[in-house]
């Protein structure tokens, strides 16, 4: 059993912790929340760095580890280094992430509860219910992607990791999240905000948000010889479920954005 994912989660989250609480103890940020936010945007831009790099390497396929029974119709994706290829680098980028999920769950409670458990005397109970009706979205999104990571993790820890690829690929979806905390930091200092990084968080959200999962499609279906759009509908329905749920939910984010942007263009130019 390889130990190294459950010591990379562990130390990616006692890490991101430790800086968490200094940050705090300090005069370098002058609130929690900004300590999460540049520790989000850090975070967000390494592992884009090393999931690039980490695509770009050779995937190698261990062939007495694939055990695929191919039924009439579907692909063989037997020999599919994106499904079935290994790379002990891929797997510490998801280590990481984990890690990073962790860490940011644990730091957005503990700002939580000292504000209502400490300044408003809620019990923990009264402020778990209420943190779940405030932030509904954003704690499901950590929880889920979390739970999902960390049953991951179990099976790099066994060797039986699959479609590593395919998950790094959909990390690099967080390479947006530098220019939305720059966008809350002009905010937050100057009062305003600035039309220039709104655009650009329009544009590079877009990129990232919705470009990958046509990258991730547009790549399988190359393997197969197939096209983009052929290559989602040959997928099982889970996979067409999962992967167009999360698609049809960061559409619906980007057309806000790009509504609300429309609109301060509209006016800047008025």
């Amino acid at each position: 059993m390889d130990s190294r994912p459950l010591r990379i989660v562990s130390a990616t989250a006692i890490a991101y912790i430790a800086a968490f609480i200094g940050f705090r103890h300090s005069h370098i940020l002058y609130d929690r929340t900004a300590a999460l936010k540049a520790i989000s945007s850090f975070h967000s831009t390494l592992t884009a760095i090393f999931g690039i790099i980490a695509l770009s390497q050779p995937w190698p396929i261990r062939m007495r580890d694939v055990k695929q029974h191919v039924k009439p119709g579907q692909l063989n994706d037997s020999r599919n280094p994106i499904i079935f290829g290994q790379s002990a680098f891929g797997n510490a980028v998801t280590a990481i992430e984990t890690g990073f999920l962790l860490y940011d769950t644990i730091a957005t409670l503990i700002i939580h509860y000292e504000e209502y458990c400490t300044k408003k005397q809620l019990s923990w109970i009264d402020a778990t219910k209420l943190l779940f009706r405030k932030e509904p979205v954003t704690l499901w999104h950590h929880l889920s992607i979390l739970t999902a990571l960390g049953y991951f993790q179990i099976y790099c820890l066994k060797g039986q990791e699959r479609g590593v690829w395919i998950i790094v690929a959909f990390i690099l979806m967080n390479a947006s999240t530098p220019i939305m905390q720059l966008r809350w930091w002009r905010r937050k200092s100057t009062g305003q905000s600035s039309l220039t990084l709104d655009i650009l968080f329009c544009i590079v959200f877009g990129i990232c948000r919705l470009g990958t999962v046509f990258y991730v499609f547009r790549v399988y279906g190359q393997y197969h010889g197939i096209g983009t759009l052929q290559a989602f509908t040959r997928q099982k329905w889970i996979c067409q479920v999962s992967t167009g749920a999360l698609f049809a939910l960061n559409a619906v984010w980007w057309a806000t954005l790009a509504r609300n942007t429309g609109r301060k263009i509209a006016k800047a130019c008025s």
